[in-house]
């Protein structure tokens, strides 16, 4: 028979290992890319992702600027790895989010930990046609010579 004072003092002893075993520090990662490895730094406190640096891409610069950009941000924002990859930049996507899993496995946290829930999606504002008409517009007019 298991004494209450036993079950309480485990329960204790778990809590505080479980506690102890929180990751904090930074660790990098690595993942192969559509040109080569992307090289990532995850600092993490106590298991909460608080930054994500890209070290090493070389991955096309037009295609992987927005992914470099965005992805990072979304995971420590959203504390998951859970984010859509971009549309066109699959591949610097996924380096971005399979370097940062290999950093986590590095610094002994379950990747999975970061993949519940649903997917997030980024939100990106792209100007619409009326908006680029009238600044078009606008810097025309101000080459145009006055005719006072």
């Amino acid at each position: 028979m298991i004494k209450p004072f036993a079950v309480f003092t485990l329960s204790a002893f778990a809590l505080a290992c479980t506690s102890a075993l929180a990751a904090t520090g930074t660790y990098q990662g690595k993942a192969l890319g559509h040109n080569a490895e992307v090289e990532v730094a995850v600092t993490l406190d106590n298991d909460k992702i608080t930054n994500v640096q890209i070290l090493k891409n070389f991955e096309t610069p037009a295609v992987s600027e927005l992914p470099k950009k965005v992805i990072p941000q979304m995971i420590v924002d959203n504390q998951s790895l859970k984010v859509d990859r971009i549309s066109g930049a699959t591949f610097s996507s996924m380096a971005i989010l399979n370097a940062v899993k290999d950093a986590l496995k590095k610094a002994g946290v379950d990747p999975q930990k970061y993949m519940q829930g649903s997917r997030i999606a980024y939100k990106v504002s792209v100007p619409t046609k009326t908006d680029i008409y009238a600044r078009i517009s606008h810097r025309l007019q101000s080459f145009r010579p006055n005719k006072d």
